[in-house]
């Protein structure tokens, strides 16, 4: 059975996506790895790997609503059912749609007594896919630039990891940072998490939420710490803190920079360690 791993963070910049190309690439060695690129907003987990240039696999779409002003009753209930104030209302007219700020939910549909709003169909974004190697693989979401809304890129994004995940043995997530509905997308399909977080007081408070997260979506987890300067303190305060096991920490050097530029991330100090920590814990 393919095992569905979750690679988080409480805000960008900590590491998350070099920790997740890092366990792709050292996977990869032994198993078939399907690399995910789930923050749509900024994909670059590609880059990382030295994918190059990935294939269109499909288009994204999304159904925004459309107002028929001829069969407009002006009640506005589309507007007061709207929890994202999509909808202006403009008294004695149709309501008026604010593109970016529709998820396309269908609420305004359900809402309207007079059947005035149909959806309409428009592209999103796109899932593209390449090879690394024929051990691993990279499928991952881009959202059309000037969309707001990522999460019908990320979940379509997790539809097509579905449909292929059997023919793998192991699939690493990069998913965005934070603690948003589009994090919550791929967590939920997944059979664990890592937590890639920095030793300082921001790190940990921007790690706490995601903890909360993962706690209330009742997920296994554990947690790499990233950039430590080395005090054992600050490990001990991180593991009173949360609940989780930390299985690895990667050091703040210069050799670890020069080794992300090269592409050589499996290379990095500590991720042998913890590849192997994860596996042993995965057995359990």
């Amino acid at each position: 059975m393919t095992f569905k791993l979750c690679v988080l963070s409480g805000k960008g910049g900590v590491g998350k996506t070099t920790v997740a190309a890092a366990i792709s690439v050292h996977l990869a060695e032994k198993l078939k790895v399907m690399a995910v690129d789930a923050d749509v907003e900024c994909p670059n987990l590609h880059i990382v790997l030295g994918a190059g240039k990935l294939a269109k696999e499909r288009e994204v779409f999304s159904f925004l609503p459309e107002i028929n002003e001829g069969s407009c009753v002006k009640c506005y209930r589309c507007v007061d059912a709207c929890r994202r104030n999509a909808l202006f209302r403009v008294e004695g007219k149709a309501p008026i749609l604010i593109e970016e700020q529709c998820n396309g939910c269908g609420s305004c549909i359900i809402a309207c007594p007079a059947g005035a709003i149909r959806r309409r169909k428009v592209c999103v974004g796109e899932i593209k896919t390449g090879e690394i190697k024929e051990s691993l693989h990279i499928i991952s979401g881009e959202m059309k630039v000037g969309n707001e809304e990522p999460t019908p890129v990320v979940r379509e994004l997790m539809n097509v990891v579905e449909e292929h995940e059997n023919d793998f043995d192991f699939v690493v997530v990069d998913a965005p940072p934070g603690v948003k509905c589009n994090v919550v997308a791929p967590l939920e399909t997944c059979d664990a998490a890592l937590l890639v977080m920095e030793p300082t007081p921001l790190g940990i408070e921007d790690a706490r939420r995601v903890a909360e997260l993962i706690r209330l979506m009742n997920k296994r987890a554990f947690i790499v710490v990233n950039r430590a300067l080395g005090p054992k303190e600050d490990l001990e305060k991180i593991r009173k803190i949360f609940p989780f096991p930390v299985i690895g920490v990667v050091p703040y050097s210069e050799n670890v920079v020069m080794l992300y530029t090269k592409g050589r991330v499996n290379e990095i100090e500590g991720i042998n360690s913890i590849v192997a920590k994860l596996d042993e814990l995965l057995k359990r």
